[in-house]
């Protein structure tokens, strides 16, 4: 089975415009509309989490999300700082589990899978080169052999 590389390629930059949009409208409203509001929610919340954690910490990660989203966004329209762009991506995924896993928000936990799930599409699909224009790559199709088996 082949498959176009410059369909793969187009795929990728489709999830990653979408990922960057996603993530700068979620920080823009946590910037605008959460803030102090957004820590002064959550404080009550996280007093008896589980992981013991004191609100001199919490409360500054609760101030960084938006920021560091807004960051990653525009890191993602960059594309030789996608990887890294991902890789930041990844570990506040993993700041969100543990905080929605100590609100016992199992639902919210299990949500944040399908945003991974995107993000490693995103990382294991091949690299387009722009966001903004289309250009053909010279190998134009990928074979798909099937595994050997294990004997």
């Amino acid at each position: 089975m082949n498959i176009d590389i410059h369909s793969l390629k187009n795929a990728e930059r489709i999830l990653r415009i979408f990922l960057a949009s996603l993530l700068a409208m979620t920080a823009i409203y946590k910037m605008i509309v959460g803030g102090a509001g957004l820590v002064a929610f959550y404080e009550p919340q996280f007093a008896n989490n589980p992981y013991g954690l004191p609100m001199s910490m919490i409360g500054p990660i609760l101030y960084l999300i938006g920021p560091l989203e807004m960051a990653i966004a525009i890191a993602l329209f960059i594309t030789p700082l996608r990887n890294y762009a991902l890789y930041t991506y990844f570990g506040l995924l993993i700041v969100l589990m543990f905080g929605h896993f100590a609100l016992s928000e199992f639902h919210e936990v299990n949500g944040l899978f399908d945003y991974m799930l995107g993000g490693l599409l995103i990382y294991v699909l091949p690299k387009h080169p722009s966001l903004f224009y289309s250009r053909k790559s010279k190998s134009t199709t990928v074979e798909l052999k099937p595994a050997a088996s294990i004997a």
